[in-house]
């Protein structure tokens, strides 16, 4: 038939076009939105330390004491953990409560620096409304922990489907099925062999996200203020009686003028 090879040959060239361009912008889209993630998680991380910075300020109110550990305990939180990684932040400077005795201040203080470090908290947790810059009128939720954490397992979930239902050496042999010729002439040539095709997955493969690597701070939601505000009062008696100078320099330290 007149011109049919040339109508084979186009029809296998629009073929081999559509599918190249289907494998090739699927696997730009999940490399997009891996390199947004990243981004994000440079915001995050940042929501994160000012989350930290507040419990180092509540900390060193209570003196870094046995008392503090528990109650942040009580709290629902990894009381060890926290320590240790909000040791390595400069504390929230605050204002302090107005009171009639220092002591009454400080207490109140150690109420206030408690909530600060909660809302910190749930804002990298969860995020926050706040104006969007484009449209002043439209509120937008800030990049958060959660919401961070279920992007990267997304793209991790793509990743794995692209890499195995789509790896590069099934859109090439694919691809090659499409012209039996070549396919016949590569076997009597010796072809590709199966390690060449490993290779050529593992070089080209979708790279997943570490969500680990990101460095990020794991946190608990704490528990509110009613829930532990006995226990917390009575350990600011206890601290402010028994290490009073401490608790006087801390003060001194996180006030904010």
């Amino acid at each position: 038939m007149p011109g049919s090879g040339d109508f084979c040959d186009d029809l296998h060239n629009e073929i081999l076009s559509l599918a190249a361009e289907s494998f090739f912008s699927r696997r730009k889209e999940v490399d997009e939105r891996r390199e947004r993630l990243i981004g994000l998680a440079g915001t995050v991380r940042a929501a994160g330390s000012r989350a930290l910075g507040c419990w180092r300020t509540f900390l060193l109110l209570l003196a870094e004491s046995r008392e503090a550990l528990k109650l942040l305990e009580q709290a629902g939180m990894d009381a060890a953990l926290l320590a240790r990684e909000a040791g390595g932040q400069e504390p929230a400077l605050m204002e302090f409560p107005f009171a009639l005795t220092r002591g009454g201040r400080y207490r109140k203080g150690v109420r206030q620096a408690y909530l600060a470090a909660r809302e910190a908290t749930q804002t990298y947790l969860e995020g926050t409304y706040v104006a969007d810059p484009r449209n002043p009128a439209r509120k937008v939720l800030t990049p958060n922990y959660y919401g961070l954490r279920e992007l990267a397992e997304n793209v991790n979930k793509e990743a794995a489907e692209l890499n195995c239902a789509m790896s590069p050496s099934c859109m090439l042999a694919y691809v090659k099925s499409l012209d039996p010729a070549a396919m016949e002439r590569e076997s009597h040539a010796g072809g590709f062999t199966g390690e060449d095709m490993g290779k050529i997955d593992r070089d080209m493969a979708v790279q997943s996200v570490d969500f680990e690597a990101l460095d990020l701070p794991v946190l608990a939601e704490p528990a509110p203020l009613e829930a532990i505000v006995a226990a917390l009062d009575a350990a600011s008696k206890t601290v402010f009686r028994e290490r009073r100078s401490e608790v006087i320099a801390a003060m001194t330290r996180v006030a904010s003028h």
